[in-house]
């Protein structure tokens, strides 16, 4: 199960590739933000990637008590509060977004 938000870590390579092509192309124009940039993306990615199972160890029979289901995505999640079959007052809910939203975080800007 993917727990993280856009972009993915697809997406985020693609655009440090994209960047480092640019340069290869065009060396004149190196530009010290876009590298920083550049490195910043490989460090999430990278974070992303090593809490990945952790994420979904941890999160797994939480979401699993919340949707009723041995499989479930996020987005089942995000449906039954649509669909007001669960309510955002529910505890486990609750706890269930707060730790996400933590190892998010983590990921993002682990210096928060």
């Amino acid at each position: 199960m993917n727990y993280f938000d856009r972009p993915t870590s697809k997406e985020l390579l693609d655009v440090v590739n994209f960047y480092i092509n640019e340069v290869l192309k065009n060396p004149k124009d190196l530009n010290s933000f876009k590298i920083k940039i550049s490195l910043n993306i490989l460090n999430i990615v990278r974070r992303e990637n090593s809490l990945r199972e952790n994420i979904s160890d941890d999160f797994l029979e939480l979401g699993r008590v919340i949707t009723g289901k041995e499989e479930f995505s996020v987005s089942d999640i995000s449906n039954l509060i649509k669909n007001d079959e669960i309510k955002i007052d529910d505890s486990k809910l609750i706890d269930f977004l707060y730790r996400l939203s933590k190892e998010k975080i983590k990921v993002d800007n682990p210096k928060y």
